[in-house]
C-alpha cells in the first residue's frame, strides 16, 4: 500500500516522522508532503492522488480534507488528542472528529480502563445563580474554538458566531454567560456585551465548568472533559460528544444527560481514537486498525450515510 504523510511545514516535523515509522514498519511504501501550496515536485499537496491512504498531520487544511473527499481516496487525519498530554494524538478516519462512529463500534473498555479518565456522575441541577467568594455556579460556559476553524469549515468569524449565540441564548435563559476564548485567539477584545470574559490562563477549563449549568461548545473538545465531570453539554457542531448529548438551544434549561451505558459506550469507543506515539511509531496503532477498528467504522459510516 502506497501512504502519503501530509505534514503543516516544509521539512517533515517531528510527528509526521514518527506517524511515517508506524506505516513503514508494517512495510508499507511511505512518503512524507508538505500542505504548503509553494512546495514543489512529489513533495507537496499539489501532488496529492497517487497514494492509497493520505494521512494528514497536524493541520486542519481545507484543500486536503476537499480534495481527498471529491475523489473518495480515504484519509487519516492525525491532530491533538482529547484530555491527553503532546505524547498522545488522535487518529480519526475521514474526519477530524470521530464524531460519526463514537459510542456506536461497540469497542471494549480495556483502552478506557487504562486511561486513567475518571467519570463523575452528573452535577445536580440547580434553579438558581450566582457567585461565592469568587467562585460561579449555576452559569453557562461557552468554550469557543479554535479561531481558524472558521477558515477550513467556511463558517463565520468567531466573534460574529458568538455575538448572535449570546442573543440566542438570551431567549432561553437569563444566566450568566461565561465566554472562554481558545488558546490560539491572539486578539480579544477586553470587554464584548452580554457575556463575562474569562482568560483562559485566569481560570483552567475544570475551575470553569466546575459548578456551571452546561457548557456549549461547537467543535471543541472541551466537551470531553466535561462529560468526564458530569457536566450537561450542548454540542452545536461537530464536536465528539455531539452523538449523546443536546443539540440545540431549545434544551438549555434541561440539556440531555446520557445515559451511564451511552457515556461508557463513548468513552471507550472514544480510547480506541487515541494513541501514544510509540504506539503509533512502533506501526500498532496501524495494525489495531487494520486488524480491528476499519471494518467497524465503515460498517457505522454506511449505515448513518
Amino acid at each position: 500500500m502506497k501512504v502519503a504523510v501530509y505534514h503543516p511545514n516544509f521539512k517533515p516535523t517531528k510527528i509526521a516522522q514518527v506517524v511515517a515509522a508506524g506505516f513503514q514498519a508494517h512495510g508499507h511504501e511511505t512518503k512524507c508532503r508538505s500542505l504548503e501550496r509553494t512546495v514543489s515536485g512529489t513533495l507537496g499537496i499539489f501532488a496529492a492522488g497517487d497514494e492509497d491512504l493520505a494521512v494528514i498531520v497536524d493541520r486542519k487544511d481545507a484543500y486536503a480534507f476537499s480534495f481527498f473527499k471529491t475523489i473518495k481516496k480515504p484519509f487519516i487525519y492525525i491532530g491533538q488528542a482529547y484530555c491527553r498530554d503532546g505524547n498522545w494524538r488522535r487518529v480519526v478516519f475521514n474526519d477530524v472528529h470521530p464524531t460519526k462512529y463514537v459510542g456506536k463500534l461497540n469497542c471494549p473498555s480495556d483502552r478506557f480502563e487504562q486511561s486513567g479518565w475518571e467519570v463523575h456522575p452528573w452535577r445536580i441541577r440547580t434553579d438558581d445563580f450566582g457567585e461565592v467568594e469568587g467562585n460561579r455556579y449555576g452559569h453557562i460556559v461557552y468554550a469557543a474554538d479554535n479561531p481558524n476553524n472558521a477558515r477550513w469549515q467556511q463558517s463565520p468569524t468567531w466573534r460574529l458566531f458568538t455575538e448572535h449565540l449570546i442573543k440566542d441564548i438570551r431567549v432561553y435563559s437569563k444566566r450568566p454567560v461565561v465566554f472562554r476564548p481558545n488558546p490560539k485567539h491572539l486578539h480579544v477584545p477586553d470587554k464584548m456585551p452580554g457575556y463575562i470574559m474569562e482568560s483562559v490562563g485566569q481560570y483552567p477549563l475544570k475551575k470553569s465548568i466546575k459548578d456551571a449549568h452546561c457548557l456549549i461548545v461547537v467543535d471543541s473538545s472541551a466537551c470531553v472533559t466535561a462529560l468526564l465531570m458530569g457536566i450537561p453539554t450542548i454540542v452545536l457542531g461537530n464536536a465528539v460528544t455531539r452523538n449523546i448529548c443536546s443539540t440545540t438551544l431549545t434544551h438549555l434549561e434541561y440539556p440531555y444527560k446520557a445515559y451511564p451505558d451511552q457515556r461508557m459506550s463513548l468513552l471507550s469507543d472514544l480510547a480506541y481514537c487515541q494513541w501514544h506515539l510509540e504506539e503509533i511509531s512502533s506501526g500498532y496503532m496501524w495494525n489495531t486498525y487494520e486488524r480491528f477498528l476499519l471494518e467497524r467504522i465503515h460498517d457505522v459510516t454506511a449505515r448513518h450515510s
